[in-house]
């Protein structure tokens, strides 16, 4: 199963979504491996960290990531029989290449990252236009970095019903200074006792199992 995180917008959240994804799925004996085509490689550097950490069960439970150079690179691994058994969970770029494009065409599920800010509204449809021009499952919206205070969703609710092939998703990610914490760490959400953004990333990962049915 090929779980992609996408957005053509960069600073959206895609890779903090991609790398607590993957460790709530490992949490619960799930092989993952994350496939990072950011050109920041925040993942990669991320995994190289948790090797370092201090505790024996962080270094022990890290996740492989791997950094396909190519479109063909990108394919022969989840078309790899090494990995067949696995999720992968693909933290797509945030820029338009043919990598990224093909990530998002052979994904099993699309999962995109946005806000209620207007500039990610209008990032949205920019990539709502690349999408048309590709053959994809559908998209499922996740509001992420949501301000704690925000209760309102109408515009994004009715930006969502004008997509064609797109869905909100009912879990919100609110903000929080600790998931750039535990990243910089190389630890998870799912890892430390942050409780509020711990139930959001599992909320996420449940509906990502309902996703798979």
């Amino acid at each position: 199963m090929t779980i992609t995180i996408a957005h053509t917008k960069g600073g959206v959240g895609k890779s903090i979504i991609a790398w607590n994804l993957a460790y709530a799925m490992q949490k619960r004996k799930e092989r993952v491996v994350i496939v990072d085509l950011d050109f920041q490689q925040t993942l990669f550097f991320a995994s190289e960290i948790r090797k370092q950490h201090k505790k024996e069960e962080i270094t022990k439970s890290t996740i492989t990531v791997l950094q396909p150079q190519t479109p063909e690179e990108f394919i022969s691994i989840i078309n790899s029989s090494d990995y067949a058994e696995c999720e992968i969970i693909v933290d797509v770029g945030g820029f338009d290449n043919d990598i990224n494009r093909t990530a998002i065409t052979h994904a099993d599920i699309i999962v995109v990252p946005v806000s209620t800010d207007t500039t990610e509204i209008i990032g949205l449809q920019t990539f709502e236009a690349i999408l048309k021009e590709l053959d994809t499952v559908p998209i499922s919206l996740l509001l992420n970095n949501i301000h704690h205070a925000t209760k309102n969703f109408t515009d994004i609710k009715a930006l969502v019903e004008s997509i064609e092939n797109a869905n909100l998703l009912k879990t919100i990610i609110r903000s929080s200074k600790a998931f750039d914490r535990t990243i910089a760490k190389g630890t998870s959400i799912v890892e430390g006792d942050n409780t509020k953004p711990k139930e959001q990333i599992e909320s996420l990962y449940k509906e990502i199992e309902k996703l798979k049915e």
